[in-house]
């Protein structure tokens, strides 16, 4: 009964604040919310950071950096730059509100390149006790327009992740303070030593007061340059540079249209028949101003960059007839979802080199509805068109474009080597069908980051063939890296396969935050597949409102044909998944192995995932596995208790 008295106290308080502070007049065209963040620091701590008008990138991921116009007080403006694959580079804003006393921060957004008009927000701080402890309650609101071509439910969802991941950014830094507050100067150098992963003198007793302060020293050192290194970042900008074309076309110069409705494919096509032909030293830019360019299918070509300027609209005609076939895929043996051939993607392009498709956060939408509605009606005659995919390809640079509303997958690089896709916002509804964010498919040396995602399928899914077709091809996904991703989906947000049957080895994912999901980070495969999955490491993921945690399954996906092997079966080790934690996760975790090929390898360590597993779910499911875990909660299964840290997990913790 106390329990349940504290959490209607809780929400009554926090309807109180919402009522009291953050007052909107929201019109017709706008949307609006407030979000809350329990924080386990004290509110001068917290409000130290938020009032910071000066300084928004102490705890905001998306910020890299701040100069401001003014003395800090009320009408002062900052220009921000924006580090993100979000659709913007710069923001500028003006403090609105600014209260000492009663913990109360405004701003208000005047200008900037970005989506975010007439966008308003509140924050206000405020005190709680927290398992008997000083804590914090913050409330943030918002009130925005809606851009056109998107409903106030996307509009919304799409800001609300936002805010969600400053405000566990937030959370992370407070309760780091916090915790450090609380300790000896010696302590907080031990803790840091231990994230990261130093040895530390076993006591003060047992080593001379003189070499401990020389050993503080020279780790003081080291954490300064480690920090260095964090704050701004690992990237994978040195895989494909960006490169400069002095050569330069307009889509104008072919008789572009960009009003909307006049088909533009013809242009389009002339423009890159010129640029094949050219051959500038250095490749030539096709250059796209501001409009919307209907268009059907057209292929790249080498030593290419489509720019996309500030209002530019690269948009997919509707009318499938105008969408030519090509052959199925060699590892696929078929189209995915139809026999035969399949739809040619609406960018594509086949045996290239230094490709570059970039801008101004310029869009290309599929207009996928038209598909999707063909698919749930089950008059798909062929297989849905991508509306990227590069093949055969290597030196790739995507970034800095809003991809919305694909037919079928987004951004499909397959058989490519050396590719790059940043700075990307990829947008279609919770319920289109299979449109997966981004699906590298036997291809190597990949590099995805810092990129916002919502979509109807996986955010990002690592393939490389399906079934026998996939076997005979043989060709593996390795060197795979995936970071600084956030989105929402109701399937997957980091995923491998289920396509795997050319293999899938050394992946990396790190530092991916997701929000209203159907599964954090998912890996499948079936019997039939073959391939190997190997090495693959996720780690610092933080996920909210998640069906299931982590799900490693071995009965996940279709067969092509009647004439896969069932006794292809795939092998899967060297799993490892550490520092997680998870808010609102109905099942922490499932993980089944095949009979006949159990999963071994399967190493977790810090792993935190908290919710309601219902009446119908136990915490953990485990079948065919073996493994460690360590500091993992709820407790695993037993498949995966360790006491001892040996086995194949041995070196990993």
């Amino acid at each position: 009964m106390v329990s349940i008295m504290n959490v209607d106290r809780k929400i009554s308080s926090e309807d109180e604040y919402i009522r009291r502070h953050h007052k909107h007049d929201v019109r017709d065209n706008q949307c609006s919310s407030s979000l809350v963040k329990h924080i386990k620091a004290p509110v001068h701590l917290v409000w130290s950071l938020v009032r910071r008008f000066d300084q928004p990138q102490r705890y905001k991921p998306f910020v890299s950096r701040c100069i401001v116009q003014g003395d800090l007080e009320i009408g002062s403006v900052r220009e921000v730059n924006v580090k993100s694959g979000l659709p913007a580079t710069t923001s500028k804003e003006r403090l609105e509100l600014l209260d000492d006393d009663k913990h109360i921060f405004g701003v208000k957004i005047v200008g900037g390149d970005h989506r975010l008009r007439n966008y308003s927000s509140i924050i206000t701080v405020h005190p709680e006790v927290i398992d008997g402890r000083p804590g914090t309650v913050v409330v943030e609101s918002f009130v925005v327009d809606v851009p056109d071509g998107n409903t106030k439910d996307e509009t919304c969802y799409f800001v609300e992740a936002l805010i969600r991941c400053n405000l566990k950014s937030l959370a992370d830094v407070s309760e780091c303070l916090a915790m450090q507050g609380h300790m000896e100067p010696i302590d907080r150098i031990r803790l840091l030593v231990d994230k990261l992963h130093l040895h530390f003198p076993s006591t003060p007793e047992t080593m001379n007061r003189w070499v401990e302060s020389i050993f503080l020293c020279i780790i003081s050192t080291l954490l300064l340059m480690s920090w260095s290194v964090m704050a701004e970042g690992e990237t994978c900008s040195g895989i494909v540079p960006m490169q400069y074309r002095n050569d330069k076309i307009s889509i104008l110069d072919f008789g572009g249209v960009g009003d909307g409705r006049t088909l533009n494919t013809k242009a389009f096509k002339e423009a890159i028949f010129r640029i094949q032909h050219l051959k500038r030293k250095g490749g030539t830019l096709l250059y796209i101003p501001a409009g919307v360019y209907l268009t059907g299918p057209f292929d790249l070509t080498s030593r290419m960059t489509l720019y996309l300027a500030r209002g530019a609209v690269i948009k997919a005609t509707q009318d499938p007839s105008q969408w030519p076939l090509v052959d199925p895929l060699p590892s696929y043996g078929r189209g995915r979802e139809r026999p035969g051939a399949r739809y040619k993607s609406l960018l594509h392009g086949d045996g290239l080199h230094d490709v570059i498709i970039t801008g101004e956060n310029g869009t290309i939408d599929g207009q996928g509805d038209v598909w999707w509605n063909m698919w749930r009606q089950r008059t798909l005659q062929f297989t849905r068109p991508h509306l990227v995919e590069l093949m055969n390809s290597r030196g790739i640079l995507i970034s800095n474009v809003i991809f919305k509303n694909s037919p079928f997958w987004n951004i499909h690089p397959v058989y490519c080597s050396n590719v790059v896709i940043r700075y990307v916002t990829i947008l279609a509804p919770a319920d289109s069908p299979n449109t997966d964010g981004i699906d590298p498919d036997s291809s190597s040396n990949v590099c995805i980051e810092d990129s916002y995602i919502s979509v109807g399928d996986d955010l990002v899914a690592v393939k490389s063939g399906w079934d026998q077709y996939g076997i005979a091809y043989g060709r593996p996904s390795h060197g795979i890296t995936i970071r600084r991703i956030t989105g929402s989906s109701p399937f997957a947000g980091i995923a491998v396969g289920s396509e795997t049957s050319g293999g899938v080895v050394d992946v990396l994912a790190e530092h991916i935050s997701l929000f209203n999901m159907g599964v954090g980070i998912h890996i499948k495969t079936n019997i039939g597949r073959g391939g190997m999955i190997r090495n693959i490491t996720v780690s610092n993921v933080y996920m909210e409102n998640a069906r299931t945690g982590i799900k490693i399954a071995g009965d996940v996906g279709d067969h092509p044909d009647e004439n896969f092997n069932p006794n292809a079966l795939p092998v899967v080790k060297g799993i490892k998944i550490k520092d997680v934690w998870g808010e609102k996760v109905l099942q922490a975790g499932l993980i089944h192995g095949l009979k006949n090929s159990p999963f071994s390898g399967i190493c977790l360590s810090n792993i935190n995932l908290h919710g309601d597993p219902g009446p119908r779910n136990s915490i953990w499911k485990c079948s065919d596995v073996s493994g460690a875990a360590i500091q993992v909660s709820p407790f695993p299964c037993a498949e995966l208790t360790s006491s001892q840290q040996t086995g194949a997990c041995s070196t990993y913790f």
